[in-house]
């Protein structure tokens, strides 16, 4: 997946002149979008046999194993490595005797306009700083 960023020469100099504070505001808005994922994907769970948009819910275990890992500059959301070998990927991608629940994709889809807007705030807030 790609996201396109906008306003990223500013947000360069904006690090240059205050390091700190771009780090700090950045850390929290990837914990914000980090705990917006969290919720989308557990939020309208595809039960089987059905359409949905989070992770399949059979037995919880699947839903229980994502991982989140949060830095001032990205926000990842996933199935450990070794869990999607294991079961994850077939869940998510499909196999040839059963449809794709794509619950990840699902979520960045539904999450791109609160992304965008969240990455908005952040900037005004980072190019205000400059102002100061």
């Amino acid at each position: 997946m790609k996201i396109t960023v906008k306003g990223l020469n500013q947000l360069r100099r904006a690090f240059r002149k205050n390091p700190d504070y771009v780090k700090r505001r950045g850390l929290k808005l990837m914990k914000n979008i980090k705990e917006k994922y969290k919720n989308q994907i557990i939020r309208s769970p595809w039960e089987v046999g059905e359409s949905g948009g989070g992770v399949p819910v059979r037995t919880k275990a699947l839903r229980d194993s994502h991982q989140y890992r949060v830095s001032p500059t990205r926000m990842t959301a996933g199935i450990p490595e070794y869990k999607a070998k294991e079961y994850g990927i077939y869940v998510h991608e499909g196999t040839s005797k059963m449809d794709a629940r794509p619950w990840l994709d699902y979520a960045h889809e539904k999450l791109e306009s609160d992304r965008e807007k969240a990455f908005k705030r952040f900037l005004g807030d980072v190019v205000n700083n400059l102002a100061e």
